[in-house]
């Protein structure tokens, strides 16, 4: 049986979580409710799928190495330094190039990021087994749908050919990124459409001809890179989705129904990071949010607010 690379895509600077996430402490080091950050949590949910000769894997940038080695210590078995960050597509491709150069066995590779709130263990695990099973007999890249709980215009959207049944394959028919409410009123409303929680699943051999043939202008870049002809920093900023998987044939979704939300932004982080202060009110007005370490705070007459309160910072922003 292949072994498994579970690599952690850990760059981002976190900009959708300021005032919580500084350059200095990106969203990978905000803590959940006061306890291990977004990157332990993300850890801990792999640390049970990991086998004997399997390996737990941070791909970050250069800027952030350091403290996450502080953060993590001996817990992670590799990392892949960016020099600067490019978004999910150099990232991945960087990953996958080191990984072809360090080992002989063509592992299966597992991309997932490290900002994501996931309820059900159990239904996860589940997933990611079928998925790696999977990608080490076919070559396909396996993405991990999630059944949609309610109306999202923030989250891609994954089309199927057919209805999905769980931990199974299912053919893509395209992607839909972040529909207005009425499109996504109707995706729901099908058996068809599964939320893109970026999860990334095949051999490393595969995700490379997939670069090659989706991308071949970033592929020739990246070799050019390791050949010391171009420098990193000259690479375009792309997806990963964008960039590959929207424009190859050789891709499946495994559909879960877990509950599972990108915490990338203030409104889905707080929904699961509860305020220090106890007792913050809304008095003639509803849906709001207060996250004050210090202050008890009080809404009065108004609706759909989101308050942050840092030690040097005040944001008030509409909902």
């Amino acid at each position: 049986m292949a072994s498994v690379l579970y690599m952690i895509l850990c760059g981002g600077k976190g900009q959708r979580l300021w005032p919580l996430s500084r350059k200095n402490l990106p969203k990978q080091f905000v803590s959940c409710n006061n306890q291990k950050t977004l990157l332990e949590t993300t850890i801990d949910r792999l640390t049970p799928l990991r086998k004997q000769n399997d390996q737990i894997g941070i791909v970050t940038s250069k800027e952030y190495f350091q403290a996450i080695q502080q953060l993590l210590g001996d817990v992670v078995d590799s990392y892949v330094i960016e020099p600067v960050g490019k978004n999910t597509a150099p990232a991945i491709l960087l990953a996958c190039t080191q990984i072809a150069k360090e080992y002989n066995d063509d592992p299966v590779v597992v991309f997932v990021p490290s900002d994501h709130y996931i309820k059900e263990q159990d239904l996860f695990e589940r997933a990611i087994a079928s998925m790696t099973a999977y990608a080490e007999s076919y070559g396909d890249i396996c993405l991990l749908g999630v059944t949609p709980r309610g109306i999202s215009t923030s989250y891609g959207y994954i089309f199927t050919h057919d209805a999905t049944t769980f931990n199974t394959p299912s053919n893509i028919d395209k992607f839909i990124e972040k529909p207005n409410k009425e499109v996504a009123e109707i995706l729901v409303a099908t058996s068809h459409a599964l939320w893109n929680c970026g999860i990334f699943v095949a051999r490393n051999s595969v995700f490379l001809r997939a670069f090659k043939q989706a991308s071949p202008g970033l592929f020739d870049d990246m070799t050019a890179v390791t050949e010391n002809k171009q420098t990193y920093a000259a690479l375009s900023p792309c997806q990963f989705d964008t960039a590959v998987t929207e424009k190859i044939s050789n891709r499946v979704v495994f559909p879960t129904p877990m509950t599972w939300q990108d915490l990338g932004d203030l409104e889905s982080f707080l929904m699961h990071n509860q305020s220090p202060t106890e007792n913050n009110i809304s008095v003639h007005g509803q849906n709001n949010t207060a996250f004050s370490s210090k202050k008890m705070v009080a809404f009065l007459g108004v609706s759909n607010i989101c308050l942050i309160e840092t030690d040097d910072i005040i944001l008030v922003k509409q909902q």
